[in-house]
């Protein structure tokens, strides 16, 4: 029996192909997709996380007393990690020149690696740094945190050391002796520089996984 061109069409329209777009295993809204949990939308493998210690003075032990610190503060969210302050000083130094034009040259003790993804304490992206371990591209992928306090960090707004704002390299409270702090809630470089304040003040300062 001959079937009409019209009614066999019809009928092949009528059957879907094993592998065509709607498949629960290899079209555009299966689970590997841009939309699902391992996209590119997620955080990227390697991404390093951040946390705010609780408020001290400007007196820290120095940058190695700040990381020991960090990895025993109660916001810690892995004690097994490596944590270190991110506090510039005498001997911690993220750029010897603006915005690092160097290269890494002079820098010392420094917390971020080149080419990383940081979190945010409070989730998601903070920023991902360049090759000399800093971030230019203002404005940063959102603030540090969404509630609006100061914190130490001893930096100029180019990831210099601010001289002579770093509470004697971070081994001072004296009043007087003053310290360079940023500002959670911006997103542009005055979250790193966003004025001064005496070391015996009571600030909290940013812990960076290594």
């Amino acid at each position: 029996m001959r079937i009409p061109l019209i009614a066999l069409a019809a009928l092949l329209a009528a059957c879907p192909a094993a592998n065509d777009d709607d498949s629960s295993s290899n079209d555009d809204d299966a689970a590997d997709d841009d939309d699902a949990a391992n996209d590119d939308d997620s955080t990227e493998p390697g991404a390093l996380r951040t946390f705010m210690a609780a408020a001290h003075t400007g007196n820290l032990g120095g940058p190695t007393g700040a990381d020991a610190l960090c990895t025993s503060d109660a916001n810690n969210p892995d004690a097994t990690a490596t944590w270190k302050a991110m506090i510039g000083g005498l001997s911690r130094i993220p750029c010897a020149d603006p915005d690092c034009a160097s290269g890494t040259a002079g820098q010392a003790d420094w917390v971020f690696a080149p080419d990383t993804e940081y979190l945010r304490p409070e989730g998601g992206t903070l920023f991902t740094t360049n090759s000399d371990g800093v971030f230019t591209a203002y404005p940063l992928g959102s603030n540090v945190m969404n509630s609006p306090q100061n914190f130490w960090t001893g930096l100029d707004s180019d990831w210099t050391v601010f001289a002579g704002e770093h509470c004697n390299d971070w081994n001072s409270d004296g009043v007087g002796v003053e310290g360079r702090v940023g500002w959670t809630e911006s997103d542009s470089a005055t979250w790193i520089q966003g004025g001064s304040v005496e070391c015996d003040g009571m600030q909290q300062f940013l812990c960076v996984e290594q």
